[in-house]
């Protein structure tokens, strides 16, 4: 480099412009004397040589690099090296063929502007690469090289384009779209190659930096939109890729929680990157997010606290409605689930996992570390588990026969599929296939007192809650990823995807389910209604002439004052969450190819008015979302319409069957209205309120669920919404 500067210097200082610029022998003629020159020319001829099979051996060795990464297709044959040295030769002989083509061209001022415009270009990304590790402040970043620093990267980039383009502006046009056609071409392609992308790095910086600076106490209604956590089901796979449009804009973390210890590393890494691989593969914009813990309810709960990071966090857990079993399908299930988690424990990694699951079976299930023991153990506690249920519920002593059938058929299913909870390695592109490895637990098994608490700490944390159902409904065309629109397209056999019993039964159990099924009796809404009563409802399996998004409002909710809609705390004034989220869903490019519009149904009482009226139309327009919707209509409650208060259940002034016989009575009159409805919204009717005793909560609770699986038998898919939030989700300004 000392050299080539002294050089530079010197013949500035004997030469003049034109001599330098037009005189291409000036240094054999100044040369001292006949030796002088042919030292001149023997220095130039091995330099010459010297960068010529630099250039030919480099580029070789570059094109061999390609081939071997697989960038470009057909290059196969350049990967290929020698055994001895791996020395590219069949590359060597195709740059070389290259270069002899160039030196045809027989005029070295023509080459130069080409070579010099790939030249500058290559200095010049090497410069700008080092620039830009040096702004991502990479830890590992740490060339051998010290002298360095980004403003001198910075400015020898833009020196090499500078150059480039003073030689020869139009070769370095050329030159610069080749490149930048190249690199789209490798961003389109998206090679599977580990190279440590520096674009990671520099998106990594900027996402921190703008993270930091989204404060949580700037948060306005103007910016609302929904985030979404998602406790994931093993028995929905619709429900995802909902979820997935209901985001609008916002997170969306896909939850998933595991039994088990801390320490269970190996198997929550392959869960995860077995979620990674679904998400990509379906094209979702969504993280997973894995949690164990050592039962389901606080691994749940955890998610809800821990997912997010910073101001980015899920203000909407969306969840499936709890799965309430007879007996027999309840015990049966328990044994099938716990050799399920034995299953699991042992591919990790068999003498650890064995210990982990005698541990945890003695917390758990109070069994001993060897399998005959612990069946044993089972037996007795499946005993003890009817003994107290038949304590504690002696008016369903008598159970339908035909559900004692479906929850054989259930665990049947469950028992056959269970083989693959042990293998992480999954087809992504067969998601029915896979869900119940990837989702091993799932917040609709819980206990009912269970289930009823982790929605409770839910709002409790200011959270929204969106409990779903009937999404064995779905309609396929209304799904995004096209790997799960073929799944939802599938005739659905298994009870995995909650396919209604009744589509594929002969005439005779027909009728024989519609007796068991009859909601008209008095007998039956005495009885416990079980989830297998929504799973067999006759729900059509398409819409073809559906075009609704229903919003179920109910006027004895809200207090419909304009004054106050400002102030409006958990949506007493207006249900403000359920409107957002139809609005959202109406706004999705594949809703609205399907020619979806939102009608709002309000059900009032005799009391309500025009004044009423009048006040309600008001804030739609003062919300601004009289314009959403495509149509209103205001249903009167019959005379004999009364929904008995938990209070009145508790203190025994009305009996259980009421409530159930109410909303079997509302369920009847939104089943008339929704035969062209794609989605259905309604607010999540009120908990039950918490007992002293565990045997009054656990009664309250299933009546509660019970009486949610009568309203919803028959619906389309619906989401029961409940407000957690203290702000407005909505805005009055613009």
């Amino acid at each position: 480099i000392v050299f080539y500067f002294l050089l530079i210097v010197a013949f500035a200082g004997s030469f003049n412009q034109c001599t330098l610029r037009e005189d291409t022998t000036i240094m054999q003629e100044t040369a001292w004397g006949a030796f002088g020159t042919y030292q001149v020319v023997s220095g130039i001829l091995i330099s010459a040589s010297s960068s010529a099979l630099g250039s030919l051996f480099g580029g070789a060795r570059v094109l061999q690099a390609i081939a071997r990464d697989q960038l470009f297709p057909y290059t196969k044959i350049f990967g290929y090296g020698s055994k001895k040295g791996d020395e590219p030769r069949t590359a060597v002989v195709f740059t070389w063929l290259i270069a002899q083509a160039l030196v045809f061209v027989g005029g070295l001022d023509t080459i130069a502007p080409i070579s010099t415009a790939f030249f500058c270009l290559s200095y010049a990304t090497v410069n700008f690469s080092c620039f830009l590790l040096a702004i991502s402040g990479t830890p590992n970043f740490r060339p051998s090289f010290k002298y360095y620093s980004w403003p001198v990267c910075l400015i020898g980039t833009l020196s090499n384009v500078a150059v480039m383009f003073y030689v020869d502006w139009r070769f370095g046009l050329v030159a610069s779209i080749v490149e930048m056609a190249i690199f789209g071409f490798l961003l389109w392609r998206e090679p599977q190659n580990d190279w440590g992308d520096v674009t990671q790095s520099i998106m990594f910086h900027q996402v921190r930096k703008y993270l930091l600076r989204l404060d949580p106490r700037k948060k306005h209604v103007k910016s609302w939109r929904p985030s979404i956590l998602l406790l994931a089901d093993s028995k929905s796979t619709a429900l995802i890729d909902f979820c997935n449009n209901l985001k609008k804009g916002g997170l969306y973390i896909i939850g998933v929680a595991v039994d088990g210890n801390f320490g269970d590393f190996d198997r929550t890494t392959k869960l995860t990157h077995t979620w990674i691989e679904f998400i990509d593969s379906n094209k979702l914009k969504a993280f997973p997010q894995i949690n164990v813990a050592p039962d389901l309810r606080h691994g749940l709960e955890n998610l809800i606290l821990l997912s997010g990071l910073g101001a980015l966090q899920a203000n909407t857990v969306v969840l499936p409605l709890i799965r309430i079993r007879n007996d027999s399908a309840q015990k049966l299930g328990k044994i099938a689930v716990a050799a399920q988690q034995d299953q699991q424990r042992q591919t990790v990694d068999d003498d650890k996992n064995e210990n982990e699951d005698g541990d945890h079976v003695d917390e758990e299930h109070d069994d001993d570390d060897t399998k005959e023991t612990q069946h044993e153990q089972q037996d007795e506690e499946e005993k003890e588990d009817t003994q107290q249920q038949q304590a504690n519920e002696e008016e369903d002593e008598e159970k339908d026969k035909q559900l004692d059938d479906d929850s054989t058929d259930y665990t049947r299913s469950f028992t056959t599929d269970s083989r693959l909870i042990t293998d992480y390695h999954l087809d992504v592109a067969a998601p029915s296939k896979t869900m119940q490895a990837m989702v091993p637990q799932t917040p609709a098994d819980l206990d009912v007192n269970e289930y009823s608490t982790l929605c409770r700490n839910i709002l409790a944390y200011r959270r929204n809650v969106v409990m779903t159902a009937n999404f064995h409904a779905f309609d396929s065309q209304l799904i995004v990823s096209d790997a799960l629109q073929k799944v939802l397209a599938q005739p659905k056999n298994s009870f995995f995807e909650m396919e209604p019993v009744g589509a594929s039964m002969d005439d005779s159990n027909k009728t024989h389910k519609a007796q068991n099924f009859s909601v008209q009796e008095e007998s039956f809404l005495t009885k416990t209604v079980t989830h297998d009563y929504i799973n067999d409802a006759a729900v059509p399996k398409s819409r073809e002439e559906a075009q609704w998004i229903d919003v179920w409002l109910f006027a004895n909710d809200y207090t419909f004052e304009s004054h106050a809609v400002e102030h409006n705390c958990k949506d007493d004034v207006f249900p403000m969450l359920i409107m957002q989220l139809a609005h959202v869903l109406l706004r999705n490019k594949v809703w609205k190819k399907s020619n979806a519009k939102l009608r709002v149904l309000l059900m009032v009482g005799n009391k309500w008015g025009q004044d009423d009226k009048h006040n309600f139309e008001a804030l739609l327009q003062h919300l601004r979302l009289k314009r959403t919707i495509d149509h209103l209509q205001i249903l009167k409650e019959p005379e004999n319409y009364s929904k008995p208060t938990w209070q009145q259940i508790a203190d025994g002034k009305r009996k259980a069957s009421s409530l159930k016989k109410y909303y079997n009575s509302l369920n009847a009159t939104i089943k008339a209205l929704s035969s062209e409805t794609y989605f259905v919204f309604m607010k999540l009717p009120q908990f039950p309120p918490v007992a002293d005793e565990e045997e009054e909560m656990n009664k309250l609770s299933k009546l509660y669920y019970q009486s949610l699986y009568v309203l919803l038998r028959g619906l389309p898919p619906t989401a029961l919404v409940a407000t957690g939030e203290t702000d407005p989700v909505i805005s009055t300004d613009l």
